[in-house]
């Protein structure tokens, strides 16, 4: 299905299906592995080297897959076993782990050790998550997957939401490196839940060279125009979303807040995007998917504007809940709309597709942000991320395609 109208979701009782839990269960599991690595691996670097500079090469290397392999991830995807995909991921993520957490525990951390192993392992996480998708619309009905989507979205924004509590705790452990050891075991176990999985068997597509395959992929895209026309509409929008969040970093340091009361206010956004994530469907099926994409939009732009003039860290700390609930929202019937409307057959390829250009601007428009700041000030940032955002909510209401998604 490719038009512009998409069934709205029941309530389908994705809770009682067996091939869900046996892929949410995993999905806690990668995602708690991801959180603690997203905390512990940069402090790990900072404290073995000391340098600012390696500590953010580390972490620009946790995007490097997402930009440069999607479209060749997307690809094997969409040729291989999902099952077995999804198994050889879990096994590459805790190999990784495990190297890393022997490497600091010995003391051998140079780059040449780390930087690769870091590399593969973020590979292994993206991977795991392209199949995930392809397989959660394998092993479920059409109507179920814009809850099981939800229900998805749901877990990264539990993680954030506990990131500080979390923090604490790894930060408590005996051994620094002790917290990879914990991950490592996370992706064991994530691995033992998801053996079970069981999958209705598909026609893989015809062999073919992997360019032609991801032309084909390319193409499934531009065919789908509800998903195409989303896809612009989304490159601006994280753009705006990139600037605003990296600004109100800098809008809260500017108050006085600390770090730790930085961290609360993100946690607090975590937990409304946790709503956000949940309320979603309830929201898709009284006003339409087109309906709550603008609604998504439009509370992001407000909360854009809202920002350049909150002086206090408690209207901060507002302004940030909210535009996580609204941002919630938008991407889960974004990522609602690319499960319904794409064939499984190409499903690997246009979600590692799209997955890039979601991403394609945002370095541009983060490293803007920085020179707007520097040069304008915080409001200039607010205000340019306002323009973009009201801009988007022009044009997905102008557009028949967009607006009128079931």
């Amino acid at each position: 299905m490719s038009g512009a109208t998409v069934e709205a979701a029941g309530s389908p009782s994705i809770w009682r299906r067996r091939p869900f839990w046996n892929l949410f269960v995993p999905a806690i599991g990668v995602g708690l592995e991801q959180q603690i690595v997203f905390i512990a691996l940069p402090l790990l670097v900072y404290q073995a080297s000391a340098s600012a500079i390696e500590m953010n090469l580390v972490r620009a290397l946790g995007l490097m897959p997402n930009l440069l392999l999607a479209f060749l991830i997307g690809a094997l995807v969409d040729q291989a076993n999902k099952k077995n995909w999804l198994v050889a991921a879990l096994i590459v993520q805790g190999t990784c782990l495990v190297g890393l957490a022997s490497a600091f525990g010995s003391g051998l951390t140079h780059p040449l050790v780390i930087y690769p192993l870091v590399f593969a392992l973020s590979t292994a996480v993206y991977a795991y998550y392209n199949a995930q998708t392809a397989a959660l619309k394998m092993a479920l009905r059409q109507d179920e997957l814009g809850p099981a989507t939800a229900a998805m979205s749901s877990v990264g924004q539990t993680f954030q939401m506990l990131g500080p509590a979390l923090a604490g705790l790894l930060l408590m452990l005996p051994a620094p490196s002790a917290s990879l050891w914990a991950a490592a075991a996370v992706a064991v176990m994530s691995l033992a839940a998801i053996l079970p999985l069981a999958l209705a068997s598909s026609s893989p597509p015809q062999g073919g060279r992997l360019r032609d395959r991801v032309l084909e992929g390319w193409r499934a895209l531009r065919a789908n125009r509800p998903m195409w026309l989303s896809t612009l509409v989304v490159i601006v929008a994280n753009c705006a979303e990139g600037m605003f969040n990296i600004t109100m970093l800098q809008k809260a340091q500017a108050l006085g807040l600390s770090g730790a009361e930085i961290g609360l206010m993100f946690s607090a956004a975590g937990a409304t995007g946790l709503a956000g994530a949940l309320l979603a469907p309830w929201i898709r099926a009284r006003i339409t998917m087109g309906g709550a994409s603008l609604f998504g939009l439009g509370v992001m732009t407000l909360c854009y504007v809202a920002a350049a003039v909150a002086s206090q860290a408690i209207t901060l700390t507002a302004v940030l809940a909210v535009e996580a609930l609204g941002g919630m929202v938008y991407s889960v019937m974004i990522w609602t709309l690319r499960q319904e409307t794409t064939p499984v057959a190409v499903i690997g390829r246009v979600t590692g597709l799209t997955g890039s250009l979601f991403k394609l601007a945002m370095p541009f428009a983060i490293v803007g942000a920085g020179f707007l700041s520097e040069h304008s000030g915080l409001t200039a940032v607010f205000a340019a991320s306002a323009a973009l955002g009201a801009a988007m909510v022009v044009a997905f209401a102008a557009s028949p395609v967009l607006r009128t998604l079931r």
